[in-house]
């Protein structure tokens, strides 16, 4: 049996498609692609038009910010502002005794608030302190600074960091609220509409933040980037769109990646899209409610400096039928481009990582 294609060749063994692809998936991508040729034709025709969007960045949020002020455009070194002059006070005693007291307070919490099934690498503590030991970048960490210090946006505050074990330590206040994922089913209509004018607002300051100048498709430090729906690995950075485009096509293959990669650029990768300060990861689970409103936004592990719709693209990515459908009203602009998305990934990948 022949090896599979090279995804830089175009072609492929249909014995091994046959095998590797079931056809229930092989007929949805059939489908879908139908319907993608149907609309670019429509397109073409001018019978249908893209749809405006409904979030007007700078429309919301604190008065103008430049590149310059930007956290961005700092070493990359993480430097904490307090108004507090006791935890300044704090912050110079040696970073070993800090870890300390940290290390107690967590075993505090863990007894008081953690279930057994919780996240290992977060721990709520006590005197309404959380923290997160393990797997966060200073990427993750300037995000956090860079939304809390130039948006309105509830984003927890950063108080202390700490190198610890070749890993970051990090010290945040906790807000209030529960995730949006285990109170959807329990919303109301009003509820719901609230939620969506709340995320207006808060994705309308997010896309108003300044790009800090030669800015690529990276993180938020010009590095790789996690980006789940694509890879379990970080991915990146890259010098362009185009670039990062072209690198999700040359994992494309099975029996239609020629017409999948056709389409794709026609309806989506051929237009030109700036780049945006993007959450990465506002699935439900990271977006927090309280008392009618949301009241947080955590989780930064995958922000950065994207296509101004992969916002789009991540926050309805393995999520609810509501979320997905807020998503729509919210950036109808978009339909193209996620269309393209849910194309691109209903194939086969050679990428062992990509899903």
């Amino acid at each position: 049996m022949s090896a599979p294609p090279s995804p830089s060749t175009g072609s492929s063994t249909p014995s091994m498609v046959d095998f590797y692809l079931p056809s229930m998936q092989k007929d949805h991508t059939k489908l879908k692609l139908q319907q993608l040729r149907d609309k670019i034709a429509l397109r073409r025709s001018g019978a249908l038009h893209t749809p405006h969007s409904t979030i007007q960045p700078g429309a919301i949020g604190r008065l103008g910010i430049s590149s310059a002020d930007s956290k961005l455009n700092r070493q990359s070194q993480v430097r904490l502002k307090s108004g507090s002059i006791l935890m300044r006070m704090w912050r110079l005693l040696p970073s070993s005794c800090r870890m300390s007291a940290y290390n107690i307070l967590r075993l505090i919490g863990d007894k008081l608030y953690n279930p057994q099934d919780a996240d290992p690498t977060a721990h709520r503590l006590p005197f309404n302190l959380y923290c997160k030991s393990s797997g966060v970048t200073q990427s993750e960490i300037i995000a956090m600074v860079l939304v809390a210090e130039n948006t309105d946006i509830p984003v927890p505050r950063v108080l202390d960091v700490i190198e610890n074990d070749d890993e970051l330590f990090v010290l945040m206040t906790r807000l209030p609220g529960v995730p949006c994922s285990g109170l959807m089913s329990e919303m109301d209509q009003s509820s719901r509409e609230g939620v969506k004018n709340d995320l207006r607002c808060w994705l309308a300051q997010l896309r108003r933040l300044p790009v800090p100048p030669h800015a690529k498709v990276s993180d938020c430090l010009g590095g790789g980037s996690m980006q789940h729906r694509i890879a379990s690995t970080p991915i990146g950075p890259f010098p362009s769109v185009s670039d990062v485009h072209e690198y999700i096509l040359s994992h494309v293959w099975g029996p239609h990646r020629d017409e999948v990669l056709d389409v794709a650029r026609l309806l989506s990768y051929s237009k030109t899209h700036r780049l945006c300060f993007t959450h990465g990861d506002l699935r439900p689970w990271n977006v927090l409610y309280h008392n009618g409103h949301l009241s947080g936004l955590v989780d930064f592990g995958s922000a950065g400096w994207f296509p101004e719709y992969w916002e789009h693209a991540t926050a309805t990515f393995c999520t609810s039928p509501w979320w997905k459908s807020m998503f729509f009203e919210l950036f109808p602009e978009y339909e193209d481009e996620i269309d393209v998305e849910d194309l691109v990934f209903s194939v086969p990948s050679t990428h062992p990582e990509m899903w």
